[in-house]
């Protein structure tokens, strides 16, 4: 199965390759036209060549409605091309990548949006489901082919550090609903759910905890949900192999009201 990445090339490819088509075929039917109109071969030839350049190229050729005709697709086709060629321009010699001025305009305009902060496993299982339910989300990650990724499939992704401030703002933290802190550990969660807190007091915050000791400290931080993948892993993974009943996911999850 091809990565985003991949379809990507392969579409701009198989773009390509229509358009030229296209280009062949105009180029051929209005050599075609303007060559039963009367013209020779090399002045039709030329007179099409010319005209869908945009060149001003002084050739005497009989014209009737379907050189005309012809003329105006000549036009349209040779626009499309300038088109395609200021679009390189502008991704490639200046460096601009136009996904990226998309996206950031579509954060811009992001309300009562999630933002997930670390793309990681369990990030990566947070987004499946906000997904799932339909929910607008911002992904920080500090892996551009992290992010690269979501740009692909179509989600909003910012490549940098989701504890900079800075970051947060760019990702609508002052107009989301609410904050996911996945990172890698327990002291950055804390830092990044203090942080998102002092920005927005009426955020809804959830991190993940790799530690329960660190559970109340996230809570005072600001955090009203606090999840312990690996603690409630091992649990279930326990209650599997002796057979016990029931379950300990209840350990998974500590709650607490904001104030």
């Amino acid at each position: 199965m091809l990565t985003p990445r991949e379809r990507r090339f392969v579409f701009g490819l198989n773009f390509i390759e229509i358009f030229l088509v296209i280009i062949a075929i105009n180029f051929a039917v209005s050599v075609y036209i303007t060559e039963k109109a009367g013209n020779s071969f090399e002045e039709s030839a030329l007179w099409t060549a010319c005209s869908m350049t945009y060149s001003h190229c002084e050739i005497p050729i009989i014209y009737n409605r379907a050189v005309n005709i012809i003329s105006i697709s000549n036009a349209i086709v040779g626009g499309a091309v300038l088109i395609m060629i200021i679009w390189t321009l502008a991704e490639r010699l200046l460096e601009v990548d136009l996904r990226v001025v998309s996206m950031k305009r579509k954060i811009s305009g992001l309300k009562n949006h999630y933002i997930v902060c670390g793309y990681g496993r369990v990030g990566e299982h947070v987004c499946e489901i906000l997904a799932k339910a339909k929910k607008e989300f911002v992904v920080i990650d500090k892996k551009i082919d992290s992010v690269t990724s979501l740009r692909d499939a179509g989600y909003a992704a910012l490549e940098g550090d989701a504890l900079n401030p800075k970051t947060l703002e760019k990702a609508g933290i002052d107009r989301a609903k609410g904050l996911l802190a996945v990172l890698g550990t327990d002291s950055d969660n804390l830092f990044l759910v203090l942080t998102a807190n002092e920005i927005n007091p009426y955020l809804t915050i959830a991190a993940r905890a790799h530690s329960e000791s660190v559970v109340p400290k996230l809570h005072k931080a600001g955090a009203q949900l606090i999840v312990l993948p690996e603690v409630t892993g091992g649990l279930e993974l326990g209650r599997e192999v002796l057979s016990l009943g029931g379950s300990h996911a209840g350990k998974l999850i500590s709650r607490h009201k904001k104030k």
